[in-house]
């Protein structure tokens, strides 16, 4: 139990409060214990009981949890959770403990160590792939006419003994994708998404920090904010994945498994109006509606239009110049 509790969103020092429970008496019988209390400095309601013994808030499958009372696989289990933000912030609350070290963590996972783990595995299906499937069928000449000749598939032998000179020439393949990947972002719809996802990213945490609108008025701990932002960005391996397989050669398929399915990705660096607006919403609306929840049911913010508002104009505005960097530099 901590010797002097703080208010779970401003931390403002509660001790004054304690002395209050005591006025009469030199017993504990004439004692009055509140279940809950209000913080003078940012009107917050809580629970006593969380104040005093913040353990007790902490959920288990969420990475900070203490290890006494985390689950395996919490990494994981974090990052599905993350990406419902209604569900994360009903079971995330203020007064959940804090792990910046675990939090560090877990965002080293979903940036290098799953994308990495991810494009690794395409890369090796698509060379084992185009190594093992060879041509459908091939023609022939029958004295009269060409007609199509089945092939019979490479042999397990023929087959890795191909396959460290497949994945050398890939290699080089992947090398010289990579080197042009920026000029195939420039002008399309990946680059709206880019661009889009890196502003909000940014901006929000950035405005409600910086605005007096926002944050002053409930006066949130940055350590609330810095959790927040943090886990915001739950969906970006899908983001880097997405275009980790520009520069990936996925194939050949077999001719039933429709062209749409196998290549959807393509659709990122084809010129489009429609798949750029759609890209541009969809980075938009997950922060909007990420933020939304976390500000009124994580920080039980009373102002949370109006900061919601504060942040979203100037992460649009952001946005635009990093659309516009793209352009120009691209």
């Amino acid at each position: 139990m901590p010797t002097t509790p703080h208010c779970p969103r401003c931390d403002y020092d509660l001790q004054g409060q304690l002395a209050t429970w005591h006025p009469q008496g030199p017993t504990a019988d004439n004692a009055h214990c509140p279940t809950q209390g209000l913080c003078s400095e940012c009107g917050l309601t809580f629970e006593w009981c969380l104040a005093m013994r913040p353990e007790l808030a902490d959920v288990s499958w969420f990475v900070e949890c203490k290890r006494s009372h985390r689950e395996r696989f919490s990494v994981i289990r974090t990052s599905f959770n993350a990406r419902g933000p209604l569900h994360f912030w009903k079971k995330i609350s203020l007064e959940t403990s804090h792990d910046v070290s675990r939090r560090l963590w877990w965002l080293a996972w979903n940036l290098l160590i799953i994308p990495s783990l991810l494009c690794a595995a395409l890369f090796i299906l698509s060379v084992a792939l185009s190594t093992y499937n060879s041509p459908l069928v091939m023609q022939a000449w029958n004295g009269t006419a060409w007609v199509a000749t089945p092939t019979p598939s490479p042999t397990l032998h023929e087959f890795f003994f191909v396959l460290p000179d497949a994945f050398s020439n890939q290699l080089m393949r992947l090398d010289v994708q990579l080197s042009h990947l920026r000029n195939q972002l420039d002008d399309t719809p990946a680059a709206s998404l880019i661009s889009m996802f890196l502003a909000c990213a940014l901006g929000f945490p950035a405005m409600l920090v910086v605005l007096p609108v926002t944050r002053a008025r409930s006066k949130v701990h940055l350590g609330h904010v810095f959790r927040a932002a943090t886990y915001a960005i739950a969906p970006l391996p899908i983001v880097i994945i997405t275009v980790g397989l520009l520069s990936i050669e996925i194939g050949p398929f077999p001719t039933w498994v429709p062209a749409l399915l196998v290549n959807w990705h393509r659709a990122l660096v084809t010129p489009s109006n429609g798949v750029a607006i759609a890209l541009w919403a969809a980075p938009t609306l997950w922060f909007v509606s990420w933020w939304f929840c976390a500000l009124r049911t994580g920080f039980r913010m009373k102002d949370w239009l109006p900061a919601l508002l504060a942040m979203a104009i100037p992460a649009g505005l952001l946005g635009l110049c990093f659309r516009f960097y793209f352009t120009l530099t691209f």
